[in-house]
């Protein structure tokens, strides 16, 4: 995956993120199975705001990551 720094942070992302806009509207097992998938190819760049579900996005994915056995 082609990866860049990002501005003058030293942080190096890869170019493309992914979106997490839709993942409050999916099933406990569908977030786990999307986030377990991205991260299994190669994916540290994940697009989240407050206002994707009303703060929704990031407490499903932060339960899908704390259920990742990957990342353990």
């Amino acid at each position: 995956m082609y990866k860049i720094e990002l501005g003058k942070s030293g942080l190096v992302v890869p170019t493309v993120a992914v979106g997490c806009m839709r993942i409050s509207d999916m099933k406990e097992k569908e977030v786990s199975a999307f986030v377990d998938t991205a991260l299994r190819n190669g994916a540290c760049f994940f697009d989240h705001a407050d206002i994707y579900g009303r703060g929704k996005c990031e407490e499903v994915f932060g339960k899908a990551l704390a259920r990742d056995k990957s990342l353990r």
